[in-house]
């Protein structure tokens, strides 16, 4: 399977990858830093991205190998271009 055929543009690996499993566990893939961390917002950076998740009762579990898993009640999920990131 050819992955840029499946996203529809040129994906690499140093881009993010999210999976979001209902409302209550997401695991974001190729992070960098996760830049802030509080009970109802998780900021995290990644490539040219910020990535931000906000919901309720929200931790960070498993920061290893470059991804994390967030837990929590997710209410969104917001992906910025960061200032000159291309």
């Amino acid at each position: 399977m050819d992955l840029n055929k499946l996203v529809g543009r040129g994906a690499s690996k140093a881009e993010p990858y999210v999976t979001i499993c209902g409302d209550g566990w997401l695991l974001i893939e190729n992070i960098s830093t996760v830049c802030e961390c509080n009970e109802i917002m998780i900021r995290i950076k990644s490539g040219g991205l910020e990535i931000i998740v906000w919901g309720e009762e929200m931790t960070v579990e498993n920061y290893i190998n470059n991804s994390c898993q967030i837990r929590g009640r997710i209410k969104s999920v917001e992906l910025f271009r960061r200032e000159g990131a291309k």
